[in-house]
Order: structure tokens, then sequence, then C-alpha cells
């Protein structure tokens, strides 16, 4: 499994970056009321995409042995991304045009959050804060 970690690693970053492309085309899509919001395809593909991404997160804590519990970067990773979930869904079912532009530009920043977390290993990341 260790020999594999590179390539899973990758996978995970490229499932990240297919991941907030989608939630950006969406959330842009949402101003629109057309009828495009309401395929399956757009309905469907992110959440396969987000399972996947959970999945190479796991395989890669799993790889590592890491102790969850032990690592506070990776605990404040989780709970951004229970975070940025939430604003997704804000920005993109809301009705009122404000709420959508806060909620899809914070859901954005926390992504951002979580990518400094990633590389940096560090709840709170100095590097990018400076």
């Amino acid at each position: 499994m260790v020999t594999y970690y590179t390539l899973i690693k990758n996978l995970h970053i490229m499932l990240a970056l297919v991941s907030v492309a989608q939630f950006t085309y969406r959330w842009l899509r949402s101003f629109c009321a057309s009828a495009g919001m309401q395929s399956k395809y757009l309905k469907v593909l992110p959440h396969i995409n987000d399972a996947l991404l959970l999945l190479t997160g796991v395989v890669l804590i799993a790889i590592l042995k890491m102790n969850v519990v032990d690592q506070s970067w990776l605990i404040a990773k989780l709970i951004a991304l229970v975070v940025y979930i939430g604003l997704g869904v804000l920005a993109i079912k809301r009705q009122h045009r404000r709420q959508k532009v806060l909620a899809g530009i914070a859901a954005l920043l926390v992504f951002s959050y979580i990518v400094g977390v990633s590389m940096s290993h560090a709840a709170w990341f100095r590097s990018f804060l400076i």
C-alpha cells in the first residue's frame, strides 16, 4: 500500500481541485435560473467525486498509520470540510443573491484554508497569514 502513496496523494489533490471546480461551476450557474441546474449529471457527479475524495483521504490516513486524534491539523481540516459543505449548500440553494454571493465567497475561503492546513500540517498556518 505504501508504494501507492504518491499516486493516491496526487489523486486526492486532483479530486479536491475537481470538487472546488464543480462547486464553483454550480455556484455560478445557480445565479441563472436555468434548467441545466436540474440535470442529473450536475446533481450526481459532485457526490461521486466527493465520496472518492473522502475515500482517498481515509486511505492516506491508513497508509500513514496516523492517529487522527493526535493530529490537530487533520481535525481542523475535517471541521473546515463540514463548514465548507454547509456554506456550499447555502451558496447554491439560497434564493437571495447577496446571501449566495457571501456564502460562495466564504466557501472558497474555507477551501483555501483547507488547502493551507493540508500543506502546512498546522491548524493555524502562519506562512499564509503573515
